[in-house]
């Protein structure tokens, strides 16, 4: 299974635009509502055969059925499943007279449709092995009747998945044992299971929670694939059943708040999480300490090298526990990145207001919902009435998992002078404990913190000395610095001679050239690129002009 993408990926997919999706409300690929969960995934599918949106409206409470300029278009569960836009898709658009997008390529569905079908599977199989767990089966014995991975994967993630959750929660489930029998041409199933575990990325990968026990199988519980390569005795498990378990499934999705308490963090437990969501094997010994100090209720404050990971430590945290996660942030463009991260990794349980209006209305809703996991804000929010009615709204149904305060030697910085929210975020944490009657967890992560800093965060966040985690070194081996000297008085040509020799001499010896001059189709670098910043104020760009141009 190999393909080789072209270089404008993004102009050849073509998404619909935030413009296309105005209009279909929550049914938007990022909106946190796991009630529609289904019904986007056929939207997907008219998304990869209609050029734009405008015409298209929901059916209420049919996933599967959807109005096309006004007429009524049916998708089967076995269309929706399919390794390729079936054709016949193509064809009913275009017998109601809608324009079509231009024949796809075989890549863009892994790109495209087979995400959202592997969340079908693996609501699917969730439901198949609760059903398995409560009637007490001590095997399930799986035929795969076909080179498709994306039933494989879901399985194998599902029974992971279920096993976390039993060691974190440690609850009396008997998971069973699952064994699987691959098709002959299984070329595709063993390159996923190897990108699965995470092999072959220069690294051994990783040790599953749940291993699946590969081999023939004389009769099977559950064959998947076409009817035509079906054995005698084998129960087939057509898509249509598979939609169902998986919609079932998903109006389970709304059952009201419970309770529950990490009791167990166990290392390969928390790297199973880390790798499911955030798609590396392991994560660092400081990483760990802090997740698991801060699940048992402590109040933390983390030291690490940027580049090191700190925000994974809340991010994880609210992921494990129940309720919703509260970030303070100081800037809007830290908030703006780290919810962009979150969404590249395909963690949608994250939101955010910034100012006012339509957007902070529809995520006020989404936060007193319990929709979030993760909620970011600036201190200065915790202090305005909306947000403090929002939070009220909240812990009535649900319950605050965690205060954590990012880049928090903002607090001694600018909490003493003209951001003293900062300041007031120790006494709002005990009145949302106060108001909950559950202790609440406070983690502030910097990387930069002097002794004096770092006392002061301390005190002014109640923090003891006992409850500092930081890395034992911040070396940074994969940085390098150096000063290179242009002769002022010769002028713009002498510093530009100068970067020309950094670059044509000094930096190819440093990465080799083949590294640092390698480009792609359209003459871009690949690894690398000058970030130039001179100045941080616009009031500075006159001087800098005068002293680079040598004109005002």
């Amino acid at each position: 299974m190999s393909y080789q993408l072209p270089v404008d990926i993004g102009r050849k997919l073509a998404a619909w635009t935030e413009a296309d999706y105005g209009h279909l409300g929550e049914l938007h690929p990022l909106s946190p509502n796991t009630r529609l969960t289904l019904q986007r995934l056929s939207l997907a599918f008219l998304e990869r055969v209609l050029p734009e949106a405008a015409a298209v409206q929901l059916v209420p409470d049919q996933p599967l059925q959807w109005l096309v300029g006004g007429q009524p278009v049916q998708l089967s569960e076995e269309e929706v499943l399919a390794l390729r836009l079936p054709r016949q898709v193509q064809g009913r658009i275009k017998n109601i007279g809608q324009p079509l997008r231009p024949k796809p390529a075989a890549w863009e569905h892994w790109l495209t449709l087979a995400p959202l079908q592997l969340r079908v599977w693996s609501m699917a199989w969730l439901h198949r092995l609760e059903q398995a767990i409560r009637d007490g089966q001590r095997q399930v014995n799986v035929k795969l009747q076909e080179d498709n991975p994306l039933p494989l994967l879901a399985l194998w993630d599902s029974l992971e998945l279920l096993a976390a959750v039993k060691r974190l929660y440690t609850l009396p489930w008997d998971i069973p044992k699952i064994r699987v029998q691959l098709p002959d041409e299984d070329e595709r199933c063993q390159a996923a299971v190897s990108a699965y575990l995470g092999q072959g990325l220069g690294h051994p990968g990783r040790t599953p929670l749940l291993p699946l026990n590969f081999a023939q199988i004389d009769r099977a519980d559950a064959a998947i694939g076409s009817v035509d390569w079906l054995e005698e005795g084998d129960p087939h498990w057509p898509e249509e059943d598979v939609f169902a378990a998986a919609l079932q499934l998903q109006r389970r999705l709304d059952l009201s708040f419970q309770e529950y308490q990490v009791a167990s963090a166990e290392r390969e437990v928390l790297d199973f999480i880390f790798a499911r969501f955030f798609a590396y094997t392991r994560l660092r010994d400081e990483q760990y300490a802090a997740i698991q100090r801060t699940l048992t209720g402590d109040g933390l404050l983390v030291l690490l090298p940027t580049g090191y990971g700190k925000s994974v430590i809340y991010q994880m945290v609210g992921l494990l526990q129940p309720g919703v996660a509260l970030i303070v942030s100081p800037l809007n463009a830290l908030i703006k990145d780290q919810i962009a991260h979150l969404r590249q990794d395909g963690i949608i349980g994250a939101g955010f207001v910034v100012g006012s209006g339509a957007q902070a209305t529809r995520e006020y809703e989404f936060f007193e919902e319990g929709r979030y996991r993760l909620f970011y804000c600036s201190p200065e929010r915790f202090e305005t009435t909306l947000f403090k009615r929002s939070v009220a709204r909240l812990i009535e149904r649900h319950r605050i998992a965690l205060v954590a305060v990012d880049e928090a030697h903002c607090v001694s910085e600018w909490g003493h002078d003209f951001r003293p929210a900062y300041l007031h975020i120790k006494n709002m944490r005990k009145l949302l404990q106060r108001d909950t009657g559950r202790p609440i967890p406070l983690l502030a992560l910097t990387a930069t913190a002097s002794p004096v800093v770092r006392a002061d965060i301390q005190r002014a966040l109640g923090i003891p000395d006992t409850n500092v985690i930081q890395s034992r070194s911040s070396d940074r081996p994969e940085l390098s610095f150096s000063v290179h000297k242009a002769d002022g008085r010769r002028g713009r040509q002498a510093r530009l001679r100068a970067l020309d020799e950094v670059f044509s001499k000094v930096a190819p010896t440093l990465f080799g050239e083949d590294v640092l001059h390698a480009r792609n189709e359209d003459g871009i670098y690949r690894n690398g690129a000058i970030v130039f910043t001179p100045y941080a104020d616009r009031r500075d760009e006159a001087p800098f002009r005068q002293w680079y141009l040598g004109s005002a």
